[in-house]
């Protein structure tokens, strides 16, 4: 099948299952590398190998994905015992 063929089934069977139309292959992939990451407790050579890019540097974009997890991760960072 042609990159384009699969796109094509792939936009089908996401509009019969209800999803808006901005989702893509791609988006699926995203998404799985974002959580591939951090259910792997951010291990992001594990991501770069399940993805199947030759850099690291590609991978990278996933881990900047996650913003939404620096503001618990900092505010945690208040919580433990600052004494050093």
């Amino acid at each position: 099948m042609s990159r384009s063929a699969i796109q094509k089934v792939f936009k089908k069977w996401a509009k019969q299952a209800g999803l808006p139309e901005h989702y893509s292959i791609q988006s699926c992939r995203h998404t799985y590398s974002v959580r591939l990451y951090k259910s792997s407790g951010y291990n992001l050579r594990l991501v770069q190998k399940q993805i199947g890019h030759s850099n690291i540097s590609t991978t990278t974009v996933y881990a900047n994905a996650i913003d939404e997890d620096v503001e618990p991760a900092v505010e945690q960072l208040g919580k433990e015992d600052s004494s050093c």
